[in-house]
């Protein structure tokens, strides 16, 4: 099974709503979900 990393910047807006970065990586999982993509880990540094 192949595993993908994606390295991501937050943009200006972004980093204004960074409080709501977790509420977005559920909503992503639950989207990867439907589609059948299993999302392993999700880190922030």
């Amino acid at each position: 099974m192949a595993y993908y990393v994606i390295l991501a910047n937050f943009t200006d807006q972004g980093a204004k709503g960074i409080k709501d970065t977790q509420k977005r990586a559920e909503a992503f999982k639950e989207m990867a979900a439907k589609s059948g993509v299993t999302v392993h880990s999700l880190f922030w540094t």
